[in-house]
């Protein structure tokens, strides 16, 4: 609930890191379940971060597109250590 409470205060967009890919998989299975994901998007645009390494620069500038242009912003999830950290 935390997350979405600073989707509504932060204006443009911002970054999650979580420990492990592995975790980050659990959560949005968790959030899918609960219907907290769904609540996340419509207040933002919810990016994650690829396991691929040759789609991190796709990505990030994607987050980056919405996070800057729209109104609403975006939101990145990141594993610490991954490949966009």
């Amino acid at each position: 609930r935390a997350i979405l409470n600073l989707c509504n205060v932060v204006p443009k967009g911002f970054v999650v890191f979580l420990p492990s890919y592995k975790y980050e998989s659990q959560v949005f299975q968790r959030w899918r379940s609960t219907g907290l994901l769904s609540q996340i998007g419509k207040k933002k645009s919810v990016h994650r971060e690829p396991k691929n390494s040759r789609d991190v620069e796709a990505a990030l500038a994607r987050y980056s597109d919405e996070a800057s242009r729209t109104k609403s912003g975006a939101l990145l999830f990141s594993v610490m250590g991954g490949k966009m950290s």
